[in-house]
């Protein structure tokens, strides 16, 4: 299982147009915090190839702590496939997605 933590900034430029005066984080930097995760723990470059299935389930607001949980679905070395839950630091669920993944060489 893959498990990092990651603080999203509120200074980041994406709040400026996503939404202005209700700033929430877009869930594609979600996902590339998964990715990011997943390279840093395999020590390779991973990248998505495909989402199966992603539900977001709250907002992830500006200055809140993600942490990104990542478990592989198979029992490859370097997994083809993940299941990912994306909770805040209230313990709230607030993504989920399951991902094809591959890791460059």
């Amino acid at each position: 299982m893959t498990t990092k933590s990651y603080v999203v900034s509120g200074e980041q430029p994406v709040f400026t147009g996503h939404f202005p005066g209700n700033p929430i984080l877009p869930g594609v930097l979600l996902l590339a915090f998964a990715r990011k995760a997943l390279t840093e723990t395999y020590g390779r470059p991973c990248r998505i190839r495909r989402i199966v299935r992603q539900k977001f389930l709250a907002p992830v607001l500006p200055s809140q702590t993600v942490q990104v949980e990542c478990v592989p679905t198979g029992s490859d070395r370097l997994p083809t496939e993940v299941a990912c839950r994306f909770v805040n630091q209230d313990g709230v669920l607030v993504a989920k997605a399951d991902l094809v993944v591959e890791f460059s060489s």
